[in-house]
């Protein structure tokens, strides 16, 4: 049977990008064969038109924001209650909440984190891009460049997550359907090669400024840029055990200071920041700053007890890390009192306003992150103290918190006790930071055994890939996480 080719008119392609975008429904990896085929090549017609389709992943990226249980962002909570960031507050009765903290995730828990659909529908999105726009002759050469480096960039963002997530995951580098619906998993070494493939084109792709959706630069940090794939190279640099790659990557962004500085805590996470390197606009219709101020700073209505509360709180024992001087928490750890018990609370974003005008926008990226991956990758090179060392970057960030210099400098493994727990006091709620540091370096069982109890196994360290992915790729069939 010969399938028609159908020339669907621009609009309607419009449209059905971004239902790939926007639902779960059609989940590209494992989609019905289609009816028909489509001219993809209509929607790159014009520069505006193709800068949308990259648009609308940032727009997807941050649609229902640490509230969605498919969005990345959310990892700020699920990876929270899986590590050892976040704890529930008492009586919460939320199912999927419950699965991470006590890390017994099922294939049929009720709200448990489902990032595989979404990740996979971005990449097939950034595969036609990758496959339309290299002979496309309608796009001036300076956004067709940036538009590419934005297609390899998130196809990379997104393995990323996927892998460090799941481990092995299939790699669509296609939107050939008949391939990519019974693609097995591909080992996790494999898809961090071509990470750093990816990233070492959009690096060489995309401008170095910041630009809007009309490729004009601006001041607002919210469409990734050049430094923004060096900055995910170098933690994936890192990851990989290569260190000396991961060094000159976070040096390269770190050495721009007239773009990129360290700003004192009150003002790390206001949009203004010259820390940021990437940050994602707020798409929701009521939540006009960050939902993470709004997820976590409790409101009036939070404050009886037991009949109120907020689902999660900070992890007493995190707080209690950092020393009452540390200007972390003084301006990043807020507290309550409920009926005599205090609980704690990030506050790194503080307006959680929804009628307020717009004072800060979720950090995907921020230069803090460069220095403790520089200042890892100098202690694994042996570089402990000293100029150019891994004291001296560590340092950085403790003077920025108003603290002393590290004493840790006598042998790696003192150093990277120090690093790890710099790291676990700067970057908490973010992105999952202290999850995937306690996976990646192998403390996972050693940290969140004794914390976990009998709730803890090994095997816990990976999320379960959703059943009906299971079921519909032959090619994974089979192959599912333990539980």
């Amino acid at each position: 049977m010969i399938m028609k080719t159908i020339l669907y008119p621009k609009a309607i392609i419009c449209l059905l990008l971004n239902l790939i975008v926007f639902t779960g429904c059609k989940k590209l990896t494992t989609v019905d064969a289609p009816i028909t085929s489509t001219n993809d090549k209509t929607v790159f017609a014009s520069d505006a038109d193709a800068t949308s389709v990259l648009t609308n992943l940032y727009i997807g990226l941050s649609q229902g924001g640490i509230r969605a249980s498919d969005n990345l962002m959310s990892l700020s909570v699920f990876g929270g209650l899986s590590a050892d960031e976040l704890i529930l507050f008492p009586g919460q009765t939320d199912r999927g909440y419950e699965a991470h903290y006590e890390n017994n995730l099922s294939v049929t828990t009720p709200g448990a984190a489902n990032y595989w659909s979404k990740c996979y529908n971005a990449i097939y999105v950034t595969n036609m891009v990758l496959e339309q726009l290299p002979d496309n002759n309608l796009l001036s050469p300076a956004v067709k460049s940036q538009l590419l480096g934005e297609a390899y960039f998130m196809r990379a963002f997104n393995y990323f997550y996927l892998i460090n997530i799941y481990g092995d995951v299939p790699l669509n580098l296609t939107t050939d359907y008949e391939k990519n619906r019974v693609r097995p998993r591909t080992p996790k070494a494999d898809v961090y090669e071509q990470i750093v493939s990816d990233l070492t084109m959009a690096e060489n792709l995309m401008r170095p400024d910041y630009i809007n959706s009309k490729h004009l630069s601006t001041s607002e940090r919210t469409r990734p840029n050049r430094y923004a794939a060096i900055a995910l190279l170098s933690r994936a640099y890192l990851y990989m055990g290569r260190y000396s790659e991961a060094e000159a990557q976070a040096n390269e962004i770190i050495s721009n200071n007239s773009v990129y500085q360290l700003e004192d805590a009150p003002y790390a996470f206001i949009k203004e920041s010259k820390e940021i390197i990437w940050s994602i606009q707020s798409v929701s219709t009521d939540i006009t700053n960050t939902t993470d101020a709004n997820f976590f700073i409790p409101d009036e209505a939070d404050l009886s007890f037991p009949e109120g509360g907020f689902p999660v709180t900070l992890d007493p024992e995190l707080a209690d890390k950092l020393q009452p001087v540390d200007k972390r928490r003084i301006n990043w750890i807020g507290n309550v009192d409920i009926a005599g018990t205090n609980f704690y609370y990030p506050k790194k974003y503080k307006n959680d306003v929804t009628t307020s005008e717009v004072t800060e926008q979720t950090i995907v990226f921020r230069l803090a992150e460069q220095y403790l991956i520089r200042a890892e990758a100098r202690a694994k090179q042996g570089r402990l103290s000293g100029a150019n060392s891994a004291e001296s970057d560590l340092n950085e960030i403790r003077t920025r918190a108003g603290l002393p210099g590290t004493t840790a400098t006598g042998n790696e493994a003192a150093m990277m006790d120090a690093i790890l727990t710099e790291r676990q006091v700067e970057l908490f709620t973010e992105w999952g930071h202290r999850w995937f540091d306690l996976k990646r370096l192998g403390n996972a069982d050693a940290i969140l055994g004794p914390i976990k109890g009998s709730n803890w196994q090994t095997t816990d360290q990976l999320y379960l890939i959703p059943q009906e992915e299971i079921d519909a790729n032959p090619g994974i069939r089979g192959h599912q996480n333990p539980q």
